[in-house]
């Protein structure tokens, strides 16, 4: 079995953010991920959100979100 590490983890602050869109407030978070770890590349991006299928309609935010990401591979 192949071992697994979380190396660094992010998350946007919890607010209204009216003002910004889903791939700024997923950007927050993965540029925190980043920094949190200390690295520039990662080989998988996890994301996790209860309602962004009923409020967005968007159901895949982990390609979403990786799309804006330097340093983040999408197979």
């Amino acid at each position: 079995m192949k071992k697994v590490a979380i190396l660094g983890i992010g998350q946007t602050k919890i607010d209204e953010h009216w003002d910004k869109s889903l791939r700024e407030i997923g950007g927050e978070a993965a540029f925190a991920a980043l920094q949190d770890a200390g690295v520039e590349h990662v080989d998988a991006l996890f994301v996790g959100n209860m309602l962004s299928p009923l409020i967005d309609g968007q159901n895949q935010l982990g390609t979403f979100c990786a799309e804006d990401q330097g340093g983040v591979d999408i197979a």
